[in-house]
């Protein structure tokens, strides 16, 4: 029961309601000081609000802050993002953060037009296992393809640079930090996928082709334009070079064209230790090592020829033929040299022991150190221009500082006149020193001396060659 005084009345009602009720039938007097309300909102009569009475801007004393709403849980610039909240727009939605913000937790983006406009940067953070910024539903262009651009608004000029950074270490395991691009949607089958990792560990930076359960490890292609292509083939562990396939062999380089050859080799020089298979240019030859160095090129055989007759060698020691430079440890035991002469010799009322001799060392000269020495039998005294063949062999026995080597020759003459004085001599050599195998540019250099002023030889024809190893 309340009580009420209303204009020097006394009332009593036992509920508001009832009180209520009398006020609806009074208001009008009450209200008007003893008059009626003829208009409001520009309506007369019985007046109801209706929706438009008032706007917003009509409010008076509007708060000036979210929290004056009575709003406790929204997102400030300075405060951290948590949770894992979606975030829906089908309009642009535009942040302008001008303090770096923390985000943790997984914050879902689900709108094709949202736009985080940063002022020091947003610092986007994943706060456990499987936690990070995921977007989502992106919709599609006209290629069929949704495209997150991260894009520059520092001015007129201006790049970006995408950094993904671990904390501290970065994780317990070997990955630091990384990024996987995939191929097919693990979401929808989790069990079977591919995708492409570039990732850096604590041993390395890798870029890996992967898959999981009946996934496909596909190809990598390394492109630049349409032909410049370096492709890794994800089947076979193979390598092409301007190729988008690999047939047959781990290593495949294209086809070389009229302006560009398919491999080039720089110069260099040998290595210290070359191991079996290396291959290198030393800017004369090209050099191959399998137990021994090997030079592939048509200089580099062991092959050498005149290609004027040397005119006639009288008593001075001079060269007839000589190889090319070798490089060293070149020659190994086993080396077999072989020198073939063809030329005719006159004989001399005095005449001594013609003498070949093989030379081993940088000059290229009959300077360089005198390693084996052939001595034939005296020359006859008689003869003029009387023709003549021999075969010099030379052979490596032990390598190193002061090799060891041994040799033989055999001349064949008419047997009367000129150089000899039988139809065919067979003559060992004798060592005259020891040569240097690991000595690089070493040049061997074959030479005659006849013995006697009044004998001498010309050599029409003469080649060295290396006959094994």
């Amino acid at each position: 029961m309340t009580n009420w005084v209303i204009q020097q009345h006394s009332y009593t009602w036992y509920n508001e309601n009832a009180f209520l009720n009398y006020l609806r039938t009074k208001l009008p007097v009450i209200a008007g000081g003893g008059g009626t309300i003829t208009s409001v909102f520009g309506r007369t009569g019985t007046v109801v609000a209706t929706s438009g009475d008032y706007t917003f801007a009509q409010i008076g004393s509007t708060p000036t802050t979210l929290l004056g709403y009575g709003i406790t849980d929204s997102i400030t610039t300075t405060a951290p993002i948590t949770g894992g909240g979606v975030l829906n727009s089908g309009l642009t939605l535009a942040w302008d953060f001008t303090h770096a913000n923390t985000w943790t937790g997984q914050q879902t983006f689900s709108t094709a037009n949202v736009i985080i406009s940063t002022g020091n940067g947003i610092d986007w953070q994943a706060s456990g296992t499987g936690r990070g910024v995921v977007l989502t539903d992106l919709d599609q262009g006209a290629d069929g393809l949704s495209s997150p651009t991260f894009r520059s608004d520092g001015g007129t000029n201006s790049g970006v640079l995408f950094r993904i950074i671990p904390r501290g270490t970065g994780y317990v395991g070997s990955l630091i930090s990384g990024m996987q691009i995939y191929s097919t949607d693990p979401v929808a089958d989790s069990n079977n996928y591919s995708y492409l990792d570039i990732r850096t560990t604590n041993s390395s930076h890798q870029i890996g082709s992967y898959k999981l359960g009946t996934g496909t490890v596909r190809d990598i292609l390394i492109a630049a334009g349409n032909t410049n292509q370096i492709f890794v083939s994800g089947q076979y562990t193979s390598v092409g070079i301007g190729r988008t396939t690999t047939t047959g062999a781990f290593f495949q380089i294209t086809a070389s064209v009229a302006g560009s050859a398919s491999l080039n080799l720089q110069n260099g020089v040998a290595p210290t230790s070359p191991v079996n298979g290396d291959l290198w240019f030393d800017g004369t030859h090209l050099q191959f090592r399998n137990t021994n160095t090997y030079q592939l090129d048509q200089q580099n055989n062991g092959q050498a020829a005149i290609v004027a007759a040397t005119g006639a060698i009288a008593n001075t020691d001079t060269l007839v033929v000589q190889t090319p430079a070798y490089p060293a440890s070149r020659f190994v035991a086993g080396t077999v040299v072989r020198v073939t002469v063809v030329g005719t010799s006159t004989g001399g009322s005095t005449p001594g022991a013609p003498i070949f001799r093989l030379h081993i060392g940088t000059a290229g000269t009959v300077a360089d150190t005198i390693v084996q020495t052939i001595t034939l039998a005296t020359a006859a005294t008689s003869g003029t221009n009387i023709p003549f063949t021999g075969v010099f062999e030379f052979t490596v026995l032990t390598t190193g500082a002061s090799a060891t080597s041994g040799s033989s020759m055999q001349i064949i003459d008419p047997g009367a006149t000129g150089i000899g004085t039988t139809a065919s001599q067979f003559v060992l050599g004798v060592q005259t020193n020891t040569f240097n195998t690991t000595t690089a540019s070493l040049i061997l250099t074959f030479s005659f001396q006849s013995g006697a002023t009044n004998v001498s030889a010309n050599f029409s024809q003469a080649f060295i060659e290396i006959v094994n190893k």
